[in-house]
């Protein structure tokens, strides 16, 4: 009956198993239990290949359910395996789980850092031992995920926590419409976590649409629309009592609703050993153009000749704008396309990372993932005064803070390549530091934050 137990809470419909042949029955009058029969006959057979039986004990059938006894060297031994296989299966089933949810299909290739930060926190959840049950996708997947959520607490699985990614879109506009609408939802799954007393808590991504300029793009019926929507996803936030984590805490402010459930969780970093080379090797990996002023920085290596850079730039990007940048370039420096399988060499060449733009009031409260890249790779930065990645940086002292000035960034490259000791003592911080921003530690922020405990 044990084993009925497990498969009952992994598929949410009630099981038994007669104690004889280990056959697998439903309790239902109809067939409309068996795609959920065969979900939990796959997750029953990831518990037994887990084991040490390497999946000689358990194996599913999915045209006739059922759980088999293979033989082993002795009948004895068999039965010793398998109930030890169901021993780990119920610790696992009641073990408490949390709910790992997003308006949209997770990219296993992002383009973009709005989407590599979702993949990143899942791997985090499931790094730091939670269990991660996902609703992501488009509408129809997602209603889906709800659908056997509510299933499984209805026979016995205990939910700890709901963490969300939210989009830069609407909740409505999240997925192409081709996939079908679901206005309510999100809304939904918010209300019914808070209707069971499960902590709910959403990353806040961004509040761009709270910028004119930043949709200055965006023809003004549709902004006014989205505007709209934008609003209402706020307000059944607020209204399930969920926790916002947002990237930084001065941006709790440009949020249009009071709220004191705000906890900061910037990016994290992923830990990746790189060589630290002599010399002052500067590596830039971003945009250029608009929002990603650099003129100050090439103007200052020009006067620097110590010093070369290794700019990362998307190739179409860099089609738009070379006319614009070449005639800043001087020989030491290098244009690149680099795709993220060649970035790992780039970096090893890398002594120090640029990160020195133009301050603004979004700046003020923004955290560039980039930032954490070079953190991860134990890479000092050169980051601008005035903006919160500056001010990060000074205050983990994980690189060196300077004006957007051509003079001050050269003054600074000359100290750096007069004193080389005074770099490669700031990368040995730099890679101490970055075991304390991890993702892993990022997740942990998460359900410490929604269930009030420490981690174990």
């Amino acid at each position: 009956m044990t084993a009925g137990k497990v498969l009952s809470v992994v598929s949410g419909t009630p099981f038994v198993i007669s104690a004889d042949e280990f056959d697998v029955r439903w309790i239902a009058r109809d067939r409309v239990h068996e795609p959920h029969c065969a979900q939990a006959l796959l997750e029953a057979h990831a518990v037994a290949v887990s084991s040490d039986s390497a999946g000689r004990i358990l194996r599913s059938h999915w045209v006739v359910p059922r759980i088999e006894v293979v033989p082993g060297s002795g009948r004895a031994d068999t039965s010793e395996a398998l109930t030890a296989v169901l021993q780990q299966a119920v610790i696992r089933a009641d073990r408490p789980q949390m709910v790992f949810h997003a308006p949209y299909p997770l990219d296993p290739a992002p383009a973009s850092a709005s989407r590599h930060r979702p993949n990143m926190m899942l791997e985090a959840f499931i790094a730091a031992d939670q269990q991660p049950h996902v609703i992501v996708g488009n509408p129809q997947q997602r209603r889906q995920g709800f659908s056997d959520l509510r299933r499984r607490v209805r026979a016995g699985q205990n939910i700890e926590f709901v963490y969300s990614e939210n989009s830069t879109q609407p909740n409505l506009l999240s997925t192409s419409i081709r996939h079908g609408l679901a206005p309510l939802l999100e809304a939904a799954i918010l209300q019914w976590a808070r209707r069971r007393g499960i902590p709910f808590g959403q990353f806040y991504r961004d509040v761009y649409w709270r910028f004119p300029e930043k949709q200055a793009h965006v023809a003004l019926y549709r902004r006014a629309v989205m505007q709209m929507m934008y609003r209402f996803d706020l307000l059944a936030l607020l209204s399930a009592h969920a926790h916002f984590f947002i990237p930084s805490m001065p941006m709790r402010d440009i949020i249009p609703a009071p709220t004191g459930r705000c906890t900061a969780l910037p990016p994290g970093a992923s830990v990746t050993q790189s060589e630290r080379p002599a010399g002052l090797h500067l590596l830039y990996v971003g945009g250029v153009g608009p929002g990603h002023e650099i003129e100050e920085s090439l103007e200052a290596l020009r006067e620097v000749p110590e010093v070369d850079l290794t700019m990362v730039v998307p190739a179409r990007t860099w089609q738009q704008y070379r006319e614009r940048y070449e005639p800043l370039l001087t020989p030491r420096v290098r244009v690149v396309h680099a795709g993220a399988s060649e970035l790992p060499e780039l970096y090893d060449r890398a002594s120090a990372c640029l990160l020195i733009v133009e301050p603004n009031e979004y700046r003020k409260f923004a955290v560039p993932m980039k930032l954490y890249e070079y953190l991860g790779y134990g890479k000092p930065t050169l980051a601008s005064a005035g903006t919160l990645a500056g001010d990060i940086v000074r205050q983990l002292g994980i690189g060196y803070v300077t004006g957007n000035d051509r003079r001050e960034i050269a003054d600074l490259l000359r100290m750096l390549h007069a004193d080389p000791h005074e770099l490669g003592d700031r990368a040995e911080h730099v890679e101490a530091v970055r075991y304390e921003e991890t993702w892993e530690q990022r997740a942990r922020t998460v359900r410490r934050v929604l269930t009030g405990e420490n981690d174990a």
